[in-house]
């Protein structure tokens, strides 16, 4: 379905595809059949691995791997998904010579990217994001958040997650604020990677979550005054 789905998002901006190339792999489950009478493409079948996907896939990996490397926490299983989107965003605006210079995302959607949105914020930062409120001075105004990617219809409005509910949440950027990392945030990753524990994965160099979780605690220096010295 996936496959038949690009195919005619391609063909509705204006491609004709014509091969398909696909390898033996377990996971690739692709009707042969369909897509040569619906969509109207030659499949070629190769022995061992498509080059082009292959060369894909490991760049796709070392971008996670890249960006697992610079996060001071560990990443919970629902954050992991939400890196390798948007590491993939990354590579499809990447300008490539066989593009004439362009990037993927150039010439299937027509559009310059904004590189100063684009690049706004990293899943390394820490942010704090100003929300709607009342006028009660009680209620917080700013939630802790992580932020993830752009969003793909509006590339000023980022994806953030939230350190307080655990979920995703979208707002403008202008509304969100870089603040240095603290051991209670981080100390709140560890909890919330407890809860959804990712599992390792050798070939982005991730290990697997501690679930024996166990909070520090964070111990602030007192500054206790001596003994007043005689004059």
């Amino acid at each position: 379905e996936a496959v038949g789905a690009t195919l005619l998002d391609l063909k509705s901006r204006g491609f004709n595809p014509k091969i398909v190339e696909r390898d033996r792999a377990k996971g690739v489950v692709v009707s042969d059949s369909q897509l040569k009478e619906v969509h109207q493409v030659e499949v070629i079948h190769v022995s061992t691995h498509a080059s082009y996907a292959e060369n894909r896939i490991k760049f796709l990996k070392q971008r996670i791997r890249a960006r697992l490397s610079s996060l001071v926490y560990p990443v919970t299983g629902n954050l992991l998904t939400e890196i390798a989107i948007g590491c993939t965003h990354i590579i499809n605006k990447v300008a490539r010579k066989s593009n004439k210079g362009k990037s993927s995302y150039n010439v299937h959607h027509g559009l310059n990217q904004n590189y100063k949105d684009r690049y706004a914020f990293s899943p390394a930062n820490y942010v704090e994001v100003h929300v709607e409120s009342d006028n009660n001075v009680t209620h917080c105004r700013r939630v802790s958040a992580i932020p993830l990617r752009p969003d793909k219809s509006n590339p000023r409005d980022w994806n953030f997650y939230s350190l307080e509910t655990a979920k995703t949440f979208i707002r403008h950027r202008s509304y969100a604020d870089k603040l240095p990392w603290t051991s209670s945030m981080i100390n709140r990753m560890r909890y919330l990677a407890h809860m959804d524990p990712a599992l390792r994965d050798e070939d982005i160099s991730l290990r697997a979550t501690d679930i024996n979780f166990v909070p520090d605690e964070v111990h602030i220096p007192l500054n206790r005054k001596g003994r007043r010295r005689r004059s």
